[in-house]
């Protein structure tokens, strides 16, 4: 299998639960690294959550919940997550002033 680096999401965060990524048909992605970027003047809370299979998220797939994100410190998680296809991130912000930025591999 080889793997390709990619960015797998970026942009701004809604403020409803909205789907961030999903592993595509055949493949395997490892999230390597996922940046949250604060815009606004206050500190603002972001939830993002890993769902197994995909479908909706539950309380239980939460890997950050409500987390506040600085404006002056953003928010860096070095990570080595495996995913399967079908796979999905789901992530919500307190305003639309998060940015998220979600970078991996992806092998098929």
């Amino acid at each position: 299998m080889t793997f390709l680096p990619a960015v797998l999401s970026h942009g701004a965060l809604s403020t409803v639960d909205s789907l961030l990524y999903t592993v595509p048909v055949a493949t395997t992605t490892i999230i390597k690294e996922l940046w949250i970027t604060n815009h606004a003047a206050v500190d603002v809370p972001v939830t993002l959550s890993v769902v197994s299979g995909g479908g909706p998220p539950t309380a239980s797939d939460r890997v950050l919940n409500s987390v506040p994100v600085n404006k002056n410190n953003p928010l860096v998680l070095p990570l080595s997550t495996v995913m399967a296809a079908g796979d999905t991130i789901w992530g919500f912000a307190g305003n639309s002033l998060l940015n998220c930025r979600i970078s991996g591999v992806e092998g098929a």
